[in-house]
C-alpha cells in the first residue's frame, strides 16, 4: 500500500490525510509506516501509539464507526518491542492490556489478543535490558495462559527463557531451566495421550538459551549444569532426528564459555575434552557445520590459564596447534 511504501512517515501521513474514505485498513497502513520508520523518525513508535489512541477514541465517541483490530494493536506493540528498551517494553505491555480490556468490555472479537501480540510483549521484555526482564516476561507468559486460555507456543517460551538468560538475578538460570522442563513435560504429556503435535516443543534455540543462562550464572556447578543441558539436547536430537534440536556452534561455544568462567578444578579438563569432541565430530564428517572457531579455542585457553595444573602451557600450545590445523 502507498502509506507503508512511503520513504518517510510524514509522506505517508500526507497520503493518509488526502484519503477521503478512511477505514481501519487505512489506519493500519499508516501505523505500519510509522512502526517501520528508522533513523530519520526516531519517535516512530510514539507516533504509532498516538495514532492508535486516536483510532480508539474516535470509535469510542462514535465518530468513525470502526475501531482498532488485532493488526492495529500488533503493529504498535511490534514498534514498541523494536525499541529494545525498558520503556518500550512497558509501553508494549500497556498497549496489550488496553487491547485486552477493549476485547473484554466491548466484546470486540477483532481486537482479541492473540499469540502474536503476547509473543511480541514477551520478546519486548527479553530485549529491554531491564533487571526485571525475566520476571516481566514470565508474568506475561502466565497471563496469556491463565487469563486468556491460550497455549503458549515455542516462540513465547523461547522469548521468556531468553529474558531469563539475560537477567542479573542469581536464580535466573534456574528459572530458565524450569521453563525448559515445563516445555518438555507438556510435550511428553501430549505424546502420552496421543494428542498430536506439541506447540511448545523445545528447539536448539531453547536449549542454547538455557545453556547461556547457566554460562552466566554465579551459582555453584553452573558449568556442569550447562554441559548437562547440552547432553540433553544431543540425546533429544539423536532420539528424534529432529534437525531443530541439533546443537550448533553457539551451543558448544556457550558451554565452553561456562567452563572458561568456572573456578572448578576440572574446568580446564572439561573444556579440553569438549573442544576435542567438537573437533572429532567435525573431522569425521559427523557434524561439518560445527567447525571449531577461534572463540571456542580462546575459551579453552582461558580455562587452561586459570588451571593450577603444572603442564598448562604445553597443553595451551597444543590447543593452538589444533586450531591452526583446522
Amino acid at each position: 500500500d502507498a502509506y507503508a511504501r512511503a520513504v518517510r512517515p510524514d509522506d505517508a501521513k500526507r497520503i493518509f490525510d488526502m484519503h477521503p474514505n478512511r477505514d481501519v485498513v487505512s489506519y493500519n497502513s499508516l501505523l505500519k509506516a510509522y512502526s517501520s520508520a528508522t533513523g530519520s523518525f526516531a519517535n516512530a513508535a510514539d507516533k504509532a501509539e498516538q495514532l492508535l489512541q486516536k483510532l480508539e477514541r474516535d470509535d469510542d465517541e462514535g465518530q468513525s464507526g470502526f475501531g482498532p483490530n488485532a493488526v492495529s494493536y500488533g503493529t504498535v506493540i511490534g514498534a514498541m518491542s523494536r525499541t529494545n528498551s525498558e520503556d518500550g517494553a512497558r509501553k508494549a505491555e500497556e498497549v496489550l492490556r488496553r487491547m485486552a480490556r477493549r476485547y473484554q468490555t466491548k466484546n470486540i472479537t477483532a481486537a482479541r489478543p492473540n499469540i502474536v501480540t503476547f509473543a511480541q510483549v514477551i520478546s519486548a521484555w527479553a530485549k529491554s535490558g531491564s533487571n526485571q526482564a525475566g520476571e516481566k516476561a514470565e508474568a506475561a507468559l502466565r497471563w496469556m495462559e491463565d487469563n486468556d486460555a491460550m497455549a503458549a507456543n515455542t516462540v513465547c517460551y523461547n522469548a521468556a527463557i531468553d529474558a531469563w538468560s539475560r537477567s542479573p538475578r542469581n536464580d535466573a538460570a534456574l528459572r530458565a531451566e524450569s521453563l525448559l522442563r515445563e516445555m518438555e513435560s507438556k510435550c511428553k504429556l501430549r505424546a502420552d495421550v496421543g494428542g498430536g503435535e506439541c506447540v511448545c516443543a523445545p528447539t536448539n534455540v531453547t536449549y542454547t538459551s538455557v545453556i547461556s543462562a547457566w554460562s552466566r550464572s554465579p551459582l555453584p556447578n553452573a558449568a556442569q549444569k550447562a554441559e548437562a543441558i547440552l547432553s540433553d539436547m544431543l540425546l533429544a536430537y539423536e532420539r528424534t532426528g529432529d534437525s531443530s534440536l541439533k546443537p550448533n556452534k553457539i551451543s558448544y561455544g556457550a558451554v565452553l564459555a561456562a567452563w572458561a568462567r568456572s573456578d572448578e578444578d576440572e574446568a580446564a579438563n572439561r573444556a579440553e575434552a569438549l573442544v576435542g569432541e567438537v573437533i572429532n565430530r567435525y573431522v569425521t564428517g559427523e557434524e561439518e557445520s560445527i567447525r571449531p572457531n577461534e572463540v571456542m579455542f580462546n575459551s579453552v585457553i582461558h580455562a587452561l590459564s586459570k588451571s593450577k595444573d603444572g603442564d598448562t602451557s604445553s597443553r595451551a600450545r597444543r590447543v593452538v596447534a589444533k586450531m591452526w590445523q583446522l
